[in-house]
């Protein structure tokens, strides 16, 4: 997993998800959107969650998504649907 997003779970069956990137006020880059997908489809498949908190490290909780990686992220759909996956 990423160093960009941390989980845990507890007994009780909520999910603490936080963005890992303080000095950056948890701005989303392309590794940080690919960690929390990755994260969301584990997540998903997990029955035995009854929640999922979403928290950012440091004092800030989510900064900004860069124009440059919506872009990004749009190619590889793009990438992916031309190679049929």
């Amino acid at each position: 997993m990423s160093d960009r997003v941390s989980i845990s779970i507890d007994s009780e069956g909520i999910a603490d998800v936080r963005l890992n990137r303080p000095d950056k006020m948890n701005a989303c880059d392309l590794e940080m959107i690919e960690a929390l997908s990755t994260v969301g489809s584990a997540l998903a498949k997990d029955r035995s969650l009854r929640a999922v908190v979403l928290s950012g490290e440091g004092p800030g909780f989510l900064r900004r998504v860069g124009c440059h990686v919506v872009f990004q992220v749009r190619e590889q759909r793009r990438w992916a649907t031309r190679k049929g996956h």
